[in-house]
């Protein structure tokens, strides 16, 4: 801070240095812009307690109206950590009830609340979905010592992240494994596999139908559980990359062709590079792309539950020659008539990938 006070005392006002040895022309230097508030002008304080604050948005309360907003993270005890990612921890918690749940804890400052707020939203729009893992509260609160250390652990990649002035907690329903763990497992019926990619599509199918695309499809981020029938249950979680995907509709005019462009770039340009690169379509490289990004994932996802090669380098070579092919040529799959379909939804222009629904369909028709 202090090195940025000195160099702006250097600059005159066109942004020039002073000195006459340094020549620079157009050289502007960011000025340290002060930390934002939590509260934005399209949020507002609805509930509050000793630490912890009640968020309301555009679309409605993002914290339960029912349970009083404070100092809630107390209410839980840590049964154990599930995983982390890179800016959050995901902790098994188990209330004064006796219910466990799925507790996400997410170290933020307010300049980041628009953007952490976008999983609680995608969740909230894809409620009733049976496929997408259900919220069931979310709030935030001050940080202090005591949240820190009970839910930044040390060794965590959100540990990094321990200084935030805020943490958002964000509580949803308990799974019991992940598609990864699930993979593992010595043998899978033909059934069983694509009874689970059916689940996944359709809440691939039920997300795009609600304007948000997922951005980052992984085994990882696929969640199983045996339901009270002993069925297996699938359901897409970790939302955090989910971003709304507005269709613009335009009526052309030569008055209207600026602002059109304007507002179609403003409402499809996305973050480059972002997912995970095993699953990550071509386009998505780049700032515009739609929802197409997410049958790409698919195709990859189904590739995996249907792949036979267990060693690892081999899995990793096939994998590697499909992303730049596109072709299954050299893949050993369980079900060999699911190549058409997996190179249908890998294909390189997006516009010839089929949409969440109709790949629904393709796979009800090979069961």
């Amino acid at each position: 801070m202090q090195f940025l006070r000195r160099m702006r005392g250097r600059l005159n006002l066109r942004g020039r240095l002073r000195s006459p040895k340094l020549r620079v022309r157009k050289f502007h230097l960011p000025l340290p812009t002060p930390r934002a508030p939590l509260v934005r002008d399209q949020f507002k304080i609805v509930a509050a307690g000793f630490t912890g604050l009640g968020i309301q948005g555009n679309n409605g309360f993002f914290c339960s109206p029912k349970i009083e907003v404070a100092e809630r993270s107390n209410r839980f005890k840590i049964i154990r950590r599930l995983g982390e990612g890179g800016c959050a921890s995901v902790f098994e918690v188990i209330d004064e009830q006796g219910n466990r749940f799925a507790l996400k804890a997410i170290p933020m400052d307010g300049d980041e609340l628009e953007i952490r707020i976008r999983e609680i939203e995608a969740m909230k729009a894809a409620q009733d979905s049976d496929n997408v893992v259900r919220l069931h509260d979310a709030w935030i609160e001050k940080m202090t010592p005591d949240l820190e250390k009970e839910f930044v652990p040390v060794d965590s990649p959100a540990y990094q992240y321990e200084t935030s002035d805020y943490m958002l907690f964000v509580k949803t329903e308990l799974m019991e494994q992940n598609l990864t763990q699930w993979l593992r497992r010595p043998s899978r019926r033909n059934s069983q596999v694509m009874g689970v990619f059916r689940q996944v599509v359709n809440g691939i199918r039920e997300m795009h139908t609600s304007d948000y695309m997922h951005r980052d499809i992984k085994p990882d981020n696929i969640f199983l559980r045996r339901d009270t029938n002993q069925n297996l249950q699938v359901k897409i979680g970790d939302l955090g990359l989910a971003k709304r995907h507005r269709h613009v509709s335009f009526s052309f005019s030569s008055r209207n062709v600026k602002g059109m462009l304007t507002s179609f770039l403003k409402s499809n340009e996305c973050t480059s590079s972002i997912g995970t690169y095993a699953y990550m379509a071509p386009e998505q490289r780049h700032s515009f792309y739609d929802n197409k990004v997410d049958i790409y994932a698919l195709g990859m996802i189904l590739w995996e539950l249907n792949e036979t090669e267990h060693d690892k380098d081999e899995r990793h070579f096939t994998l590697v020659n499909l992303r730049r092919t596109g072709s299954c040529e050299q893949c050993n799959l369980r079900i060999p008539n699911a190549a058409e379909l997996i190179e249908r939804m890998l294909e390189r222009d997006p516009s010839n990938r089929p949409t969440a629904k109709q790949v629904l369909e393709l796979v009800d028709q090979m069961s």
